[in-house]
């Protein structure tokens, strides 16, 4: 919070705390990423003596969470479109050997 007493006017006071709030739920989420930098990138056992190498070091460990994060999601979808290709061909085996040439009810 802002020091000193606080202003007279009440819409200024509620424009603040709302800035405050939406400056904290950022800095939430900064240092959340750090803290899984920290547990599941080992980013707290940094040895490196010169800041130029700690900070590429640093860097190349939020570059490699960005890469996870990116091929964690297409791998979703890969799975998805080759689980719907799996049921689409699974229709046109059903459309194959079925007995009279009719169309499903439903459409692929």
């Amino acid at each position: 919070p802002k020091l000193g007493r606080p202003p007279k006017d009440k819409q200024k006071t509620k424009a603040h705390k709302k800035l405050e709030y939406q400056d904290s739920c950022e800095r939430n989420e900064v240092e959340g990423k750090f803290g899984v930098a920290k547990r599941k990138f080992s980013l707290d056992c940094l040895k490196t003596k010169l800041k130029e190498t700690s900070e590429t070091n640093i860097g190349l460990t939020f570059f490699t969470m960005n890469l996870e994060s990116y091929y964690r999601s297409s791998l979703n979808f890969l799975f998805i479109f080759l689980f719907l290709a799996q049921i689409s061909n699974i229709f046109d085996v059903l459309r194959k050997f079925s007995p009279q040439k009719r169309s499903f009810a439903f459409s692929c």
